[in-house]
């Protein structure tokens, strides 16, 4: 690895993302622990996806960092995810939810358009579960602390406007 600041951006891409992007397809699913996600096949390549095909890619497209270390990193944090002794819960990775996908998730957005012209399949994937998700906490159907929970409930009612909630500049800034 180059720098620090390199590491620090993998870290942040190759670890944290996916824990952002996982947490609400296993809250919706009842997965309690991170290590169980890995027990449903879908779920692994789910997120062998992200990690490979999507988050990997863009950082070495915009962060330039070599595929090797990506891809290194990335095994690395599948074997973290898969570790049994590990009891990481998947509603404490919801604390404050909006605001890791805000800083995690949401700048990948551009620099993956801007080579690939076209969707990021597996991150949209999380995105919606993070929307339904929220849909959920308003309800009172699943319970996290989100700071940001009263804002996006005037978006929430059946998710009517999700093109207002995620244009909303007081939660996402400039995204």
């Amino acid at each position: 690895m180059a720098n620090i600041e390199q590491y620090k951006e993998i870290k942040l891409r190759l670890l944290n993302v996916p824990h952002t992007l996982c947490c609400g397809i296993a809250l919706l699913s009842s997965v309690e622990y991170v290590k169980d996600f890995f027990q449903i096949p879908v779920f692994e390549r789910y997120i062998r996806h992200i990690l490979f095909n999507e988050i990997g890619p863009t950082l070495q497209h915009y962060a330039h960092i070599e595929q090797a270390a990506w891809e290194e990193f990335g095994k690395a944090v599948i074997d973290r995810f898969k570790n049994p002794f590990l009891a990481h819960r998947w509603n404490a990775i919801a604390l404050q939810y909006t605001t890791k996908m805000k800083m995690r998730v949401f700048p990948l957005l551009a620099p993956w358009y801007s080579f690939q012209g076209k969707p990021p399949v597996g991150l949209a994937i999380g995105v919606a579960a993070y929307l339904l998700v929220i849909r959920e906490a308003a309800s009172g159907r699943l319970v996290f602390q989100d700071d940001l929970q009263p804002k996006l409930g005037q978006y929430i009612e059946g998710l009517k406007s999700t093109h207002a909630l995620l244009s909303d500049k007081d939660i996402w800034g400039r995204h």
